[in-house]
């Protein structure tokens, strides 16, 4: 038998003689012991995990136990339980919340140590002769390797204990010895180190073809590396290449085939002809070798405190034949992290994060951008931290960079967390939210690239030079399903959708890299509740930007993560396009790990992976994980595009060519004005609430402008402001919404034909016009700090218009419109919002997945319409006052328009100044308003914003925007009686208050 390798042939008969010998010596040094379980137990509210049910304290097959509902219990035989299968504990009927016990003896003739496989569902706890070895309290499926062990067993009977809690739906387990165990494979690189890559390959193939079992069937092994061979062919550009398949399966028909011989054979025989094809004519890789982050999860994975450190940035040598691996930063930096490298165009430099371990406490731990020159073996430091050494932290924030990317101009782009926002869906975990910086070559001129309010993910270069990105979009709409690509010109202008923002399987597309020659990505289809790993996908945009036509599957045999399932039989990361056939990329065979979970150390290495369904290990450390394969060669640059930034400037222009061009029907003339919303970044991780929408983003309106008779607008704009555009009707609701934001940069001028216009057709000419550039025109309103406040804006409205039949002497239709605080808003608020279909709420991942005319919003509820169309009573509001009504419903009806805890809104009235201000008005009002000084609080002060009081506009003249509804009134604010009026009512508000 021999390891072939790209033309390398050593003898390798002693290797297998020595590995099928530890296999064999794992199975059959060991008497494993029948299953016996005992159950259910009470989970109830989850209490199971912690509760210490009698078998933890000894295991007796012959005792009884209390069970759940009064039940009494005892140990029965599990004989139907398989090793290496999903075993289910759906035994005891349809009972939910229950934990089962399970125990078996494993005697061994000496101490040893014992690698196994485990998988439960939901929760495990593990212990091996009365000592726990694993608690881990979580909700998954069961899956063999989710978890792994090492059982340390003495000589002689060692018994084993399982625990798993089960909450709602499937239970079972899984467990399995772990014959490919790292201990194995520890063994052959002592022992054989030059030929161990080689010989890891060999395994690997075995794996994929279920050739690792005890029995292996090497005829059906053989029948499949034939066909994978053959399929290949297109590929292989080797005239001897089919004459050598034949002879290999001329030889299978003899009868005395060596058909592992065989099989390896073929296997080697397509390997070496991949392997010898020009895209892979190079010498050395470049990797990151670091184990998996200790949180999966595509937002908290990138952060220093969750990295473990590794060898970091790896060259390694003669790839396709013997691999050996130079730890490029050995002693050189401290133990630490590298994340994402990144090869400078002419193959000299390198770009990397890196988080330095150094501080013990590991929420000081931080990546910050670094370059190696390979040359030299040198690295500096790009970027630092802003924040002083001791200094506190703004809102807790701990700057830092990643994802580094060399720029065709010398610059380089990243991303930061230097925004210091956070994600609003995290319920008070420490995520921030991050997007793209960049920097110049030297470390200098510092700018931030993009202004959205989420996370960004691992920017790269397009051949046409621009940028392109993942960008998550969760701005009224399902935060899981949209992590999308996007491009933008390398100084941030000029964003465009690339493609995914209106698909949701795959959920999220990252670590999009250009395919050399083409238009295409190849990217990974990933999660949002795991690691960046799963299916890898080519994406091409000129068949769309969205749904399934753009997109080819490079691994169909690995499911789509989270909207397809949780892979078993692998996962992918980290490509790297050789060419439109052939790609470099880490890969895992073990289970996709959902968060909750840790991926285990070593769980990736590099493969070779091409379109005709093949992966061929190229390396593997049997410790550390490698990531990120990249070529040691230059490649040729993309073109450097010029800014057409203008220094100095605040603002810019946005111009649409025709707002009813639009992949959704809009009736013609049916827009009359273009509204600008601002959208408020989340300051901390810990937050109030906004309204009833869960995680709402906080929203301010700039202003709007009108819309031309031929559907066009021009307006300008705040720059380096996160806004939301929505097209409005005369009577200034929305006809639609975007869902999602966009941006301007200092100076920019940029635009589109439509409002969701298709992005593959072909725009109508345009008349020649002078199109006029508008300033924005500000709402109607009171104005404030912040975001657009429902006490603020739209309860003086209530206040002015409707307390007279709901809220004073009167609630028809059991509606209170009385601003009094409430647990955690208003009784106005909850009145309208409780009431069924007054008011269309687009709630959190409950909402549609696209934006379409009147799906939420003013438009949507029968408030507006009541409004407009109801009884005389309803319809006499001023057209001020009712566009503060229809922005807010447009708004998702927000009640705060920021994520403090302590809020103007939540002022308690001060009983001293309610009483002086009530003298006053028996003194001043009583002859006209009998009943105004006894009137509930509410109805006299508005605590958010005492100007805006009751008792202050309904006197005020309207030339002096008052409501004028006291015959007697004050001409202006500058009138004795309103100052004197005006300091009561101050003196009547509280201090802020907290939900």
């Amino acid at each position: 038998m021999h390891l072939v390798s790209a033309g390398v042939t050593d003898d390798t008969t002693g290797l297998w003689a020595a590995w099928d010998a530890a296999r064999a010596a794992a199975r059959q040094q060991l008497e494993l012991g029948r299953w016996w379980y005992v159950g259910p137990f009470d989970h109830t509210d989850g209490k199971g995990f912690e509760t210490a049910y009698p078998p933890e304290s000894g295991v007796d097959l012959k005792a009884r136990y209390p069970g759940k509902a009064g039940k009494t219990l005892r140990w029965q035989s599990g004989e139907r339980f398989r090793d290496g299968e999903d075993n289910s504990l759906r035994i005891f009927g349809d009972d939910d919340w229950i934990a089962v016990y399970l125990y078996r003896t494993i005697t061994s003739p000496v101490a040893r140590r014992l690698p196994v496989l485990l998988g439960s569902d939901d929760t495990l706890t593990v212990w091996l002769n009365g000592k726990k070895l694993l608690a881990h309290n979580t909700s998954r499926a069961c899956r063999l390797g989710d978890e792994s062990l090492t059982l340390d067993l003495k000589a002689g009977e060692n018994q084993l204990l399982l625990k798993v809690c089960q909450g709602a739906g499937p239970s079972g387990f899984a467990f399995a010895m772990d014959v490919q165990s790292d201990a194995l494979v520890e063994g052959i690189a002592r022992d054989w180190p030059e030929q161990l890559q080689g010989f890891l390959a060999e395994l690997d193939w075995l794996r994929q073809d279920k050739l690792d079992g005890p029995e292996p069937d090497w005829r059906a092994g053989l029948a499949k590396a034939l066909a994978l061979a053959r399929a290949t062919a297109p590929l292989v550009e080797d005239a001897g290449y089919e004459d050598a398949l034949r002879g290999i399966e001329a030889a299978a028909k003899e009868p005395a085939a060596d058909l592992r011989g065989l099989y390896l054979q073929a296997r080697h025989l397509r390997r070496a002809a991949l392997l010898r094809r020009p895209e892979c004519d190079f010498t050395d890789l470049l990797l990151e070798l670091r184990p998996p982050p200790l949180y999966s999860h595509m937002g908290d994975q990138y952060l220093g405190r969750h990295s473990r450190p590794g060898p970091g940035l790896t060259r390694l040598h003669d790839w396709r034949g013997k691999p050996t691996a130079e730890y490029l930063l050995r002693g050189k930096l401290p133990s630490g992290s590298v994340l994402h490298p990144d090869l400078s165009p002419d193959g000299r430099r390198v770009l990397f994060s890196y988080c330095d371990h150094t501080p013990a406490n590991p929420e000081q731990r931080a990546f910050f951008i670094w370059e190696l020159d390979l040359a030299t073996g040198k690295p500096r430091q790009l970027t630092h931290d802003p924040d002083p050494p001791g200094a506190p932290r703004e809102h807790g924030m701990q700057v830092e960079d990643f994802d580094p990317c060399y720029l065709p101009d010398g610059g380089v782009v990243f991303v930061s967390t230097r925004n210091r926002g956070f994600g609003r869906c995290h319920g008070g975990r420490y995520v921030p939210a991050y997007v793209m910086y960049r920097v110049e070559g030297d470390g200098s001129g510092l700018r931030r690239l993009s202004f959205g309010e989420a996370n960004e993910w691992d920017p790269s270069v397009l051949p046409n030079g621009r940028l392109v990105y993942c960008r998550w979009d969760y701005i009224n709409r399902h935060d899981t399903l949209f992590q999308s690509l996007w491009s933008s010109r390398p100084d941030g202008s000029v964003v465009e959708h690339y493609y995914g923002n209106y698909t949701v399987n795959p959920c999220m597309i990252s670590e999009a890299r250009a395919i050399p020659g083409t238009d295409r990505v190849v990217a990974t289809a990933t999660a949002h509740h795991s690691y960046s790993a799963g299916s890898l996908v080519l994406v091409d945009p000129s068949k769309g930007q969205d749904g399934q036509a753009p997109i080819e599957r490079l691994t169909p045999e690995v499911p789509f993560p989270e909207t397809e399932g949780w892979s078993s039989v692998g996962t992918y990361a980290t490509p790297t396009p050789l060419s439109a056939d052939l790609y470099l990329a880490a890969f895992s065979p073990w289970p996709h790990v959902v968060q909750g979970n840790v991926q285990r150390a070593n769980a990736y290495g590099i493969y070779l992976v091409d379109r005709r369904g093949g992966r061929e290990l190229i390396f593997r450390d049997p410790a550390v994980s490698a990531f990120t394969p990249l070529p040691l060669r230059a490649r040729p640059a993309p073109p450097a595009l010029p800014s057409t930034l203008v220094k100095g400037r605040h603002d810019g222009t946005f111009f649409v060519q025709d707002v009813y061009r639009s992949t959704e029907p809009i009736p013609p003339g049916s827009v009359k004005r273009l509204r600008v919303v601002e959208l408020l970044p989340q300051p901390t991780a810990s937050v109030a609430s906004r309204s009833r929408a869960e995680d709402e983003i906080a929203k301010r309106v700039l202003g709007s402008v009108p819309v031309n008779d031929d559907g066009s607008v021009a307006f300008r704009a705040p720059a380096e402001t996160p806004l939301l555009l929505q097209l409005v009707d005369e009577h200034d609701q929305a006809v639609m919404s975007m869902r999602s934001q966009v941006y301007l940069q200092a100076g920019e001028t940029s635009g589109c034909i439509g409002c969701h216009e298709p992005r593959n057709g072909t725009p109508p000419p345009a008349a020649a016009r002078a199109t006029v550039v508008r300033d924005l025109e500000p709402p109607a309103g009171p104005r404030y700090a912040g975001g657009f406040s429902f006490a603020r804006s739209v309860q003086p409205v209530l206040d002015r218009y409707c307390l007279g039949c709901h809220g004073l002497d009167r609630t028809d239709a059991g509606l209170s419109l009385l601003g009094t605080p409430t647990g955690q808003f208003s009784t106005a608020y909850d009145s309208l919002l409780s009431r069924p279909g007054l008011v269309a709420l687009a709630q959190r991942n409950e909402e549609t997945w696209r934006s379409r005319p009147g799906d939420y919003g003013a438009r949507a509820g029968k408030l507006a319409g009541l409004l407009l169309r109801g009884r005389a009573e309803h319809t006499r509001l001023d057209a001020a006052s009712r566009q503060r009504v229809t922005t807010w419903l447009d708004l998702n009806a927000q009640f705060y328009g920021d994520y403090a805890f302590q809020r103007a809104e939540r002022r308690a009235p001060s009983e001293d100044g309610l009483k002086a201000l009530r003298a006053e008005l028996r003194k001043t009002c009583a002859s006209c308003h009998r009943s105004l000084p006894d009137q509930p609080a509410a109805a006299l002060v508005n605590v958010a914003i005492p100007p805006e009081s009751r008792v202050l506009q309904a006197p005020l003249a309207e030339s002096a925007g008052g409501w004028g509804q006291c015959r007697q009134g004050w001409p202006d604010t500058a009138a004795a009686g309103y100052r004197a009026l005006y300091n009561l009512v101050l003196a009547a508000t509280g201090p802020a208050g907290e939900e």
